[in-house]
C-alpha cells in the first residue's frame, strides 16, 4: 500500500509521490491525445501549420507541469479510503470557536465540527486535528499551538 512502508527511511512517501505523479500523467495523456487528434483534423481540413500544432502541444504540456503542484492533492491515492475517512488525522484551524460545535478549515474546505467527548474547547483560529467523521460532521480535538497544519 503506498505511503505505509515503514521500513523505508522516508516512510513510503516516495512511493506515494510516484503514484500521485503517475495518476496525474495518465489523466493528462488522454487529454493530450484528444488535443493532438483535434489539431490533426484541423491540419487535414484547413492546413493548420505544423509549427502551430507543435506550439499548442508544447503550451499544453507546460500548463500541465505548472498546474501539477496545485492539483497534486486531488490525484493523491488514499490507500482504499473513501469520503470522510480520508480526513481522519488531518490538521486544520477552527474558523469559529468550537464549544462543543463549530466550523473548521481542513485544507481548502470548511467543515462543520464538534469536539470529541472530553476534549477542551478550541478557540477561533486554534489548531485542530480530525479524530473521526460522523456523517458530514468532523469530530476534532485541539492541538498544541505551533503544530504543523495540512495545506
Amino acid at each position: 500500500m503506498p505511503g505505509t512502508d515503514r521500513g523505508n527511511p522516508d516512510g513510503g512517501r516516495r512511493d506515494d509521490r510516484r503514484a500521485t505523479l503517475l495518476r496525474y500523467v495518465a489523466f493528462q495523456v488522454a487529454g493530450a491525445l484528444g488535443l493532438l487528434t483535434a489539431l490533426w483534423v484541423l491540419h487535414v481540413l484547413f492546413g493548420l501549420a505544423w509549427w502551430v500544432i507543435a506550439l499548442v502541444l508544447a503550451l499544453s504540456i507546460l500548463k500541465d507541469i505548472v498546474l501539477y503542484p496545485k492539483l497534486r492533492e486531488a490525484y493523491r491515492p488514499h490507500a482504499g479510503l473513501t469520503g470522510g475517512e480520508t480526513l481522519v488525522g488531518r490538521r486544520g484551524r477552527a474558523t469559529t470557536q468550537i464549544d462543543p460545535e463549530g466550523w473548521v478549515r481542513i485544507g481548502h474546505e470548511v467543515w462543520r465540527a464538534r469536539l470529541m467527548d472530553g476534549a477542551a474547547p478550541v478557540r477561533r483560529d486554534g489548531p485542530v486535528v480530525v479524530r473521526a467523521v460522523d456523517g458530514l460532521t468532523l469530530v476534532v480535538t485541539g492541538e498544541p499551538e505551533g503544530a504543523p497544519q495540512d495545506d
